[in-house]
């Protein structure tokens, strides 16, 4: 049997957020697990163990279906699935009731498995002794028993491994999990080599690690996610064979991270050292990723200006640029009633800014003036002056850098925008309220003219009914009266025919009796008393629904008048949140700007005007 290994591949990560390349080492994480995928079909593995963190979150529906598509390259392997604690499978987790079109198996997800044939070389069967914590999975095809837990919340201090071993000795025995730390599934490595199993395949730990000489093995991260996983990264593969288990690690990472120490003396400048640094990573490789580390050589004491000289090379940070100076005592002593005394009191100013200003300029008199390496600490009030002007011409030119670099033209951009788009939320609320209202005011204007025409159709129906009323029982009294006698003489005058004219008859004299009431009735409610109501009725429905349309106009001006304001401050909240993520990358630059503006003015002096 054949697999591969990897583990904490931690898909949606952004290493190195905020850097340039950031946005690509999101889309090599991705690519390098589609190599692998690939890789798998060319050496026609069986099996690929993922021991947690394949996704850097708990992943929802749209991740698990980009997922099935990756895994639905594999054309004849089985993915065995448990994860960690960052893609743990808590309670709403879509992992456990995703169902893979790609033969996966989730450990500790008894609803999870592919539906596959009994003759499939990856049908596989959930043990009767497995559990939740402690999963076990049969695949009669191989004679394999693959054991496994999952991670159900974000930390895990249960030692389940320590206290459950392999169900049973025969055949192949495997082992899939994540963690090895007391809040992380703790593991006694010393019982668990002792278990077993023929592989431990573990993730948690970023780095490539072997566990002594038993098959105890961390596959690290296929992509390096920081600084301090340095070396080759990529996945384990293994053979399993009668003869026992041999194991071979794939470096597949697409660039390393690496740390170099680079010694730094007094004697050297920042661009002789970014020189020889240069020089130094290109031997290395430009596609990698640098942390550099400054080794002060014989007590240096110089700052240097390395990391804007190395602009073409992937730099993550250089540490040790600007030197620590702690011990001011000596040239407060050594500078009494002198010039350069004025600028070193203010090294215990109340305000933190001034403080950091001060130590700033202080710091480059005594490094350009080589204070520091003479055998007497006082500056004279000439020497002061010459340095003075020297830290002034420097100081504006650092600052028109700063001000220029891409970072803070960024930020500056993104606080104009926000300038020019006015703040409209008291605006919009208004705008709100007044639409509520004027919504409601419509509701009853309309509600009220429907009413007014309920009574309105209510007030002739009343006519109707009244004057039809009369008529009709005038006219069946008559029928009831006279009925006998003009039966006998239709009977005896027609022989009896004229019984059919009767029922026709009858009902054109009660139709025409309707009619003529009805209109009597009206006429009379018109021109006698009660037409003014009427007309009052009539013209209160116009006046009714001649508001209703003002007021139906009026919502619609004020409902656009709402969205255009909600269209501002949704701009205005777009711009202040670039903003916010410009203002955190340019923090440094601007604080640095502001120490510049507070030392130019302790070199010019308070009274100076240094803009």
């Amino acid at each position: 049997m054949r697999f591969i290994h990897i583990s904490d591949v931690h898909l949606g990560r952004t290493p190195d957020e905020g850097q340039p390349w950031s946005g690509d080492r999101k889309k090599e994480i991705s690519e390098t697990l589609i190599r692998i995928m690939d890789y798998a079909n060319t050496g026609k593995i069986d099996f690929i163990l993922i021991a947690g963190d394949l996704f850097d979150h708990v992943p929802d529906a749209e991740d698990l279906r980009k997922l099935d598509e990756i895994f639905g390259r594999l054309q004849h392997t089985c993915v065995i699935y448990a994860a960690g604690e960052c893609d743990c499978l808590e309670r709403e987790a879509a992992l456990n009731t995703f169902t893979f079109t790609a033969p996966v198996y989730v450990l500790g997800n008894e609803r999870s498995g592919p539906s596959l044939p009994k003759d499939s070389p990856f049908y596989g069967v959930r043990d009767e002794k497995a559990s939740v914590l402690f999963d076990c999975i049969f695949f009669p095809h191989f004679q394999m028993h693959i054991y496994g837990t999952s991670f159900f919340q974000e930390k895990s201090s249960l030692p389940v491994l320590d206290e459950t071993g392999p169900f049973y000795t025969e055949g192949i025995n495997l082992l899939v999990a994540h963690g090895g730390e007391a809040e992380y599934l703790p593991i006694d490595f010393s019982l668990l080599k002792n278990r077993g199993y023929q592989y431990v395949a573990l993730g948690h730990r970023h780095n490539y690690e072997k566990k002594g000489s038993a098959n105890i093995v961390y596959a690290g991260t296929p992509e390096p996610l920081c600084y301090t996983e340095t070396g080759r990264h990529g996945f384990v593969e293994g053979e399993i064979t009668e003869a026992g288990v041999k194991l071979q690690f794939h470096p597949v990472s697409k660039r390393e991270y690496k740390i170099i120490d680079y010694p730094v003396s007094d004697a050297m400048t920042s661009g002789e050292a970014a020189e020889d640094l240069k020089r130094l990573l290109e031997h290395e490789g430009k596609e990698h990723i640098y942390h550099i580390r400054l080794v002060r050589l014989n007590d240096c004491e110089k700052n240097f200006q390395i990391e804007e000289l190395l602009k073409d090379f992937r730099i993550e940070a250089v540490e040790g640029q600007q030197f620590e100076r702690k011990d001011y005592d000596k040239y407060i002593r050594s500078n009494h009633n002198n010039e350069f005394a004025g600028l070193l009191e203010h090294l215990s100013d109340a305000s933190p800014v001034r403080q950091d200003a001060a130590k700033m300029m202080v710091d480059f008199v005594i490094e350009a003036s080589a204070l520091n390496r003479r055998w007497s600490n006082h500056l004279s009030d000439r020497m002061y002056e010459e340095y003075r002007q020297m830290g002034i011409a420097h100081f504006r030119t650092r600052k028109d850098i700063l001000k220029n670099s891409p970072e803070y033209m960024e930020y500056e951009h993104a606080r104009e925008q926000l300038m020019v788009n006015p703040d409209v939320l008291d605006n919009l609320n208004t705008a709100w309220a007044e639409e509520r209202k004027a919504e409601l005011s419509y509701r009853m204007a309309k509600s009220s003219f429907e009413q007014i025409k309920r009574r309105y159709r209510r007030h002739w129906m009343k006519i109707g009914v009244r004057a039809a009323a009369i008529p009709f029982i005038v006219f069946c009294l008559i029928c009831i009266l006279f009925l006998p006698y003009m039966l006998m003489r239709l009977s005896d005058a027609s022989g009896g025919n004229g019984l059919l004219l009767l029922p026709g008859a009858g009902i054109m004299a009660v139709v025409i009796s309707f009619c003529l009431g009805y209109l009597t009735a009206g006429f009379i409610d018109t021109k006698i008393g009660r037409g003014a109501r009427r007309l009052t009725l009539q013209q209160e429905a116009d006046e009714t629904e001649q508001r209703v349309l003002e007021l139906e106009k009026q919502v619609h001006v004020l409902h656009e008048k709402r969205r255009e304001f909600q269209l501002q401050e949704s701009r205005r909240q777009d711009i202040l949140e670039d903003m916010s993520k410009r203002e955190r990358k340019a923090e440094a630059i601007r604080y640095e700007l502001q120490l510049i503006e507070e030392g130019l003015a302790l070199l010019y002096g308070k009274e100076k005007n240094i803009s």
